[in-house]
């Protein structure tokens, strides 16, 4: 599919600005010489973002090199991959970049994006909250059970999330006729990408002050017999290294089945529904696993100055925090419709329906909004769709 004036599918990892070589020997006998010349010289500051694909993963020379830019280094590398955030999102992984978001049109230079200060506040004031009134030094949690105890979503998130996406649209029927899988799967997938950035912001900063050491580990779920009760219980563990070598081989695999390079593009093609069923017969067949999820393990300093808020101030930064994503989200989606609405129509390009942002906006307060409180109607609905032990399961 195409998203604005760029094709969604398609690695491009590879690819990098065509070079050749010409050869030209010296009619006056002297050496010979090799010089290079580049279709695309890297001269200019601005990037060009034609040629960018989301769900790209480069190095930073191949970015550069596909934006036509200089390659910086030093203290001028920076500032240059900053000033990119106008242009389009990304997520660094490592020495690569995984292209997130493309625009249209560039940000404002002072329209500062993504800003996380904001986010990262309330994060670090709940979090350390949280972990100065548990037991222990250390807790083990999923990040749909962060988000909630943050009060990022409302109970109804998560539930909706872990459907089918043909149970998603008949779940939310209620909520708002036009809705479409295409509306409720773009919705997960911006609430994903941006609820994991500024949580690994906020995990980031409190480890560097030496108040917490975080790490993200995998979880799997058996079921066992009790050895004195020989009753079967459901329990889960936490991935070693051999177990996590053959997640990543499983998940790996599935990922060139399905065409796709790694899990953005997955999202993006609409093909989460295939992949997982991959995944996950091969863990129930091959391992006898009822499930693989990803959980942080967090170790934390008990710092005697830190308290724990008051249930007073615990609800006011959880609203507060409510509020800042969705007033992110909310105008994003306005954005993400204008830059299409504004393209000539050719016939067969992408734009977003006219109702997109108006959809969008009703999830948000439907899924995230804490005071989004009717959730019976829903809820009823979703259980409706399944026997009694896999409600319990979506619960």
């Amino acid at each position: 599919m195409t998203l604005g004036k760029k094709t969604v599918g398609k690695s491009k990892v590879s690819r990098g600005l065509k070079k050749k070589t010409l050869t030209k020997a010296r009619k006056n006998g002297t050496t010979s010489k090799e010089k290079k010349v580049e279709y695309a010289p890297r001269t200019s500051t601005i990037p060009d973002t034609s040629k960018l694909v989301i769900g790209d993963n480069l190095t930073y020379k191949q970015l550069c090199d596909l934006l036509k830019v200089q390659v910086k280094t030093g203290n001028s590398k920076k500032p240059q991959t900053e000033d990119w955030l106008r242009y389009f999102d990304y997520e660094k992984n490592g020495t690569r970049y995984l292209i997130t978001d493309v625009y249209d049109e560039p940000l404002e230079k002072e329209y500062k994006y993504p800003s996380n200060a904001i986010y990262i506040k309330y994060i670090e004031a709940l979090l350390l909250s949280m972990l100065s009134s548990t037991e222990g030094n250390k807790i083990i949690i999923s990040p749909g059970e962060l988000y909630r105890c943050l009060g990022m979503v409302n109970a109804k998130y998560d539930i909706i999330y872990k459907l089918e996406s043909s149970d998603r649209v008949k779940a939310l029927q209620d909520v708002h006729e036009q809705l479409t899988d295409f509306d409720i799967s773009n919705f997960f997938n911006r609430c994903r990408t941006k609820f994991t950035k500024v949580v690994k912001s906020a995990f980031d900063s409190l480890q560097r002050r030496m108040l917490i050491k975080y790490s993200t580990e995998y979880e799997f779920f058996v079921y066992e017999e009790d050895e004195q009760t020989h009753e079967t219980l459901f329990k889960s563990y936490i991935a070693n290294s051999d177990q996590i070598e053959y997640i990543l081989r499983v998940r790996r695999e599935a990922l060139l089945k399905c065409g796709c390079d790694n899990e953005v593009q997955v999202y993006l093609k609409k093909k989460e529904q295939t992949y997982y069923k991959i995944v996950n017969n091969r863990f129930k067949k091959e391992r006898n696993w009822y499930g693989v999820h990803k959980i942080y393990v967090i170790n934390y300093c008990r710092d005697t100055s830190i308290q724990a808020l008051q249930q007073d101030q615990l609800t006011l930064q959880r609203y507060g925090l409510n509020e800042a994503l969705i007033n992110f989200l909310d105008e994003q989606a306005r954005r993400n419709y204008k830059k299409t609405a504004a393209l000539p129509r050719y016939g067969n390009e992408f734009r977003y329906s006219d109702s997109y942002a108006d959809l969008q906006e009703v999830l948000s307060y439907e899924l995230l909004n804490l005071d989004s409180n009717k959730k019976e109607p829903i809820l009823l609905e979703i259980k409706d769709l399944y026997d009694n032990d896999k409600w319990i399961d979506l619960l």
